[in-house]
């Protein structure tokens, strides 16, 4: 029988130690880590078309709850001027917008888009993208119920969620 180096045994010892503490940590990590409210993605986009072109603020909630939120101008997107992380609260708090707005049961396109100036809000959820098209002003035809109510409920959960109203 061959005898193994008993300066071998602490290592084995050690890193049967490391391999535990490793699965131990990772059962700690937080579930609402990894299931963010907007699960994979969830985008939201205020644009307005006018004499520089599209222009507006894109806020962005990425799949570890972290979010960005920065300014664009046509295709540009400029370095993000707000970052952070959502707090289990505001995490819930999307969640709940999120499930009560039911986003997949909406048309891609709400209202008319008008020909000059158009005002829209965009959500980019679960693949699909929808379209709020606001007119010149700021107020959605049929504001107070309906799909155009759901598409600005969800826009300013993200606003709130991000400290930029």
């Amino acid at each position: 029988m061959r005898r193994q180096n008993p300066s071998i045994r602490p290592l084995a010892a050690a890193r049967v130690v490391l391999l535990a503490l490793a699965a131990i940590m990772m059962q700690s990590v937080p579930s609402g880590a990894a299931n963010c409210a907007g699960g994979p993605m969830l985008t939201v986009k205020d644009s307005q078309d006018g004499f520089a072109g599209k222009t507006g603020t894109i806020w962005t909630i990425n799949a570890d709850c972290s979010y960005e939120v920065a300014q664009f101008r046509g295709a540009e997107i400029s370095a993000p001027h707000r970052r952070g992380q959502l707090t289990p609260e505001q995490q819930a708090e999307l969640a709940k917008v999120l499930a009560a707005a039911g986003l997949n049961s909406l048309p891609s396109q709400i209202g008319d888009i008008p020909p000059v100036n158009a005002h829209q809000l965009s959500i980019e959820y679960q693949g699909r993208t929808i379209v709020l098209s606001l007119g010149m002003g700021n107020e959605a035809p049929d504001a107070k119920s309906g799909p155009a109510q759901r598409v600005i409920e969800v826009s300013n959960a993200v606003r709130a969620a991000t400290g930029i109203q």
